[in-house]
Formats: C-alpha cells, sequence, structure tokens
C-alpha cells in the first residue's frame, strides 16, 4: 500500500543488442515509498523484518496473587503495529487487544494480574497456582497486519495458603464445670444438715 503523495521511484537499466533498434530491458529497481501508517521508509522496514524474531517481553513482576501490578515491556516488535497481549492462549487479552508499538517497535502499558472471571469460556484460568505465560503478539488470530512477531515472559501465581479457621474459647461457665458441681454437692449436704438440725430444735421444743 502506497500513501497518497509518495509515490515509487523506479531506475530501469537498458543494453542495447547488435541492432541499434532492439532494446533489452536488463534490470529494474523500484525504491519503496514509504509505510502510510507510521512514516517509516519500507525498505527499512524489510529490512527490520529480519530481526523480528528478537521481539521480547519483560515484565516488572514475575510472579504474585491476583491484583499483582505488573508493566509489560516489550521491544523488537515491528513498528507501528498492535501487539496483542494475553495469558496463555490468545483471546480473551489484556488489553483490546494491546498497545500500538512505537517507531522502534516497542511498547509498554502496566495492569493487574485478573482474577477468575478473566475469561468467560473458562479456557483459561489465571488463578491457577504455578507459572502462566504473558504474551505479545502481532500475528493473533484475526490480525490482518503485515507482520507477525511474537514473545512471551513467565509469570508465577503464587498459592495462598488458607485462612486459620479460628478455635472457639469455652466459657467460663463451662470451663469451671467441675468445680460447681463440687460446690452443689457441699451445698446438698448443708441442706440436709441444717433439715436435720432444724428438725431436733423443734422436737426439743
Amino acid at each position: 500500500m502506497v500513501r497518497s503523495g509518495s509515490r515509487p521511484s523506479v531506475t530501469v537499466r537498458v543494453s542495447r543488442a547488435v541492432t541499434s533498434s532492439l532494446v533489452v530491458i536488463t534490470a529494474v529497481t523500484i525504491v519503496p515509498a514509504t509505510h502510510p501508517a507510521i512514516g517509516v521508509p519500507s525498505s527499512a522496514l524489510a529490512v527490520r523484518a529480519q530481526t523480528f524474531d528478537s521481539a521480547k517481553i519483560v515484565l516488572s513482576a514475575t510472579s504474585g496473587v491476583i491484583g499483582t501490578s505488573i508493566t509489560i515491556t516489550g521491544t523488537g516488535f515491528p513498528p507501528g503495529e498492535i501487539a496483542a497481549l494475553y495469558i496463555d492462549l490468545p483471546s480473551p487479552y489484556l488489553d483490546v487487544p494491546g498497545p500500538l508499538t512505537d517507531v522502534r517497535g516497542g511498547f509498554e502499558t502496566t495492569t493487574k494480574w485478573p482474577a477468575r472471571n478473566y475469561d468467560a469460556t473458562g479456557r483459561v484460568n489465571p488463578t491457577t497456582p504455578g507459572p502462566h505465560l504473558v504474551c505479545g503478539d502481532t500475528g493473533y488470530p484475526g490480525s490482518a497486519q503485515q507482520y507477525a512477531a511474537k514473545a512471551c515472559a513467565q509469570f508465577v501465581v503464587e498459592q495462598v495458603p488458607p485462612s486459620p479457621t479460628a478455635t472457639p474459647t469455652p466459657s467460663p461457665a463451662l470451663a469451671s464445670g467441675p468445680p460447681i458441681y463440687g460446690a452443689l454437692a457441699v451445698l446438698g449436704v448443708l441442706v440436709v444438715l441444717g433439715a436435720g438440725a432444724f428438725l431436733l430444735l423443734r422436737r426439743s421444743a
């Protein structure tokens, strides 16, 4: 695709055969126009395409739990293309679907590690403890971009220990159960003795 107002130049080399009336074209050189999206010469993009295998993703945090803030930095991607960001599998995405790379093929964005509702289909569960991949991909499904580059970095979801179960504290009345029973027994004896003494006093009177 050539941007309006930007036309490629063509250089034609010719050589004459034995007869001066016959002209043979031996080479045609086309100088590409400027890339319409980012203003970078297409020839420069062609050179960079050879180095897209050096695309790289770096995470500011390599482990954590749900809600951990992570800055994702990408380098070496095709310039002027969207780098879709996702966990383990494309769709859903961490963005919509991701940041636009700059003229050097880089980007930086910050997000938080999602909860279980990240993927409504259930294919990806980012809360599962263990390693997961955070990927940047310009060739994600449905993309019509010219160049495809992909890079991933690992993030480890940490196991959250279960909350300890609180042990109920016995009430003072229950805790002092046996002494109460003893006191009741002593009180019963005193009542019996008192009643016997009362009867004796009544008879003597």
